[in-house]
């Protein structure tokens, strides 16, 4: 395995999820009563306070013969309380634990947040929402009741270990105690206080199944600290206020993604308006082309609502959210609605040596027809309205109201559509976090 896989591994930290299916399956072992017995004293030590504040980081590793790469060291700051409430910043992400929900923000993109539900388990929630979370703490807080699934839960890259040995250790005339997990491939020893039962170190070494080769070994070294362990936490330390943030209709999209063409300086700058900032200004001014060689000028649809949406071909999201524009495009039609809904086409061609509007439009209209599309679409050959409306990043839509006004401004995929139209042409005043019924 290469050095670049080692990476992967926390790279794929905040990665949409996708499941992989195992080829190769460990095999659990037989749990030594004693080891169970003190592992669930570790976990009943956590859940049993009111409040902690917990940090943890944790370093890959990958050993193939004499070769040996180490990661970055990635940090998990957590404050957790009673009833599996939680606050977790990891990276740039904050996400809030509480009531049944999860939400999401990302300091990097201030202006949007991202809700979801539980379904009862916020540790499984968490999973399904990244690809891989690898920190224990997460388990032990927010997992299940019962003590084999947390077990299971402990560490995503050893779901087979069972807890196999305890014994106790005497480091320079400090006390420990040490508590193994085993299965074929995976080996995890976890040191804790014998007195609080609060984790100091995990380390995990991989050697076998689908993620390591044969003569390699992956592991993890978790690091546990405990910052003012003596200071009550506020209740309102795990209740999430949107303030003025916009609800994104997607995890992927709290992400910056500058998608600007390569060599364009302007494009990315500081001018650059960022998501929810049109709201509430006229709509800049655009004359753009059409698949069909036409062109639609903004000042024409003075009076109709007007949804812009721009994309590229290239861009998963993009593609993955433009067969729910057609069904408001649908919906419009059957119900006669009287709103424009316009994909606009931008960045197309990523090769500049390459990006010539015969390009552009070739590679539309061949993904339009694929995809049976029956949208009119416009072509910014330029990217020059992209630039007017300040677009970083795809997908991104816009709602303009029959007076000019931006009304809605979203980053990512949206399912709100058709409410937001309704709003825009009754008039009827609408939050930047306002969201759909659950």
């Amino acid at each position: 395995m290469s050095a670049i896989r080692a990476s992967l591994l926390l790279t794929a930290t905040f990665l949409p999820a996708i499941a992989f299916a195992p080829s190769v399956m460990a095999q659990a072992h037989e749990p030594d009563p004693a080891a169970k017995k003190a592992f669930a004293d570790v976990v009943a030590a956590y859940r049993d306070l009111d409040s902690i504040r917990m940090n943890s980081t944790v370093t890959v590793g990958l050993q193939a013969d004499a070769a040996q790469h180490t990661g970055s060291e990635v940090k998990l700051e957590g404050i957790y309380g009673k009833n599996r409430k939680a606050r977790i910043k990891l990276r740039d992400f904050t996400c809030y634990v509480s009531d049944g929900s999860l939400q999401f923000i990302n300091e990097k993109t201030p202006q949007s947040y991202f809700t979801m539900k539980d379904d009862g388990s916020p540790y499984y929630a968490l999973m399904n929402a990244f690809v891989d979370i690898p920190f224990p703490e997460l388990a032990i807080m927010l997992g299940e009741e019962d003590i084999d699934n947390v077990i299971m839960q402990l560490h995503p890259k050893a779901p087979w270990i069972q807890p196999t040995s305890v014994k106790s250790l005497d480091e320079n005339g400090t006390a420990r105690e040490e508590i193994d997990f085993t299965s074929d491939f995976e080996q995890l020893s976890m040191i804790v206080d014998p007195k609080t039962h609060l984790i100091q170190t995990i380390d995990l070494k991989v050697t076998g199944g689908d993620l390591v080769q044969n003569g390699t070994t992956l592991s993890y070294h978790h690091v546990y600290s405990y910052p003012d362990a003596d200071k009550p936490v506020d209740a309102g330390t795990f209740r999430f206020d949107p303030e003025n943030r916009q609800r994104v209709d997607t995890l992927v999209a709290l992400m910056p993604r500058p998608v600007a063409p390569q060599g364009n300086d302007e494009a990315g700058g500081a001018e650059m308006e960022q998501p929810g900032e049109l709201v509430g200004k006229p709509a800049p001014d655009f004359v753009v082309a059409t698949l069909d060689g036409n062109a639609i000028d903004l000042k024409d649809l003075r009076g109709k609502v007007v949804v812009l949406d721009f994309w590229a071909t290239w861009c998963p999201p993009c593609r993955q959210g433009l067969p729910h524009l057609q069904e408001v495009e649908n919906w419009r039609r059957k119900e006669n609605v009287d709103v424009l809904i316009l994909p606009v086409n931008v960045w197309e061609v990523r090769d500049h040596a390459q990006d010539t509007p015969d390009q552009r439009k070739k590679q539309v209209k061949e993904f339009w027809e694929q995809q049976k599309f029956t949208m009119q679409v416009a072509l910014d050959y330029s990217d020059d309205m992209a630039k007017e409306y300040g677009v970083s990043a795809i997908p991104r839509t816009i709602v303009i109201g029959p007076d000019g006004i931006v009304r809605n401004d979203h980053v990512g995929l949206v399912d709100t559509l058709k409410e937001e139209i309704t709003a825009a042409r009754t008039g009827k005043p609408q939050s930047q976090h306002d969201s759909k019924p659950e």
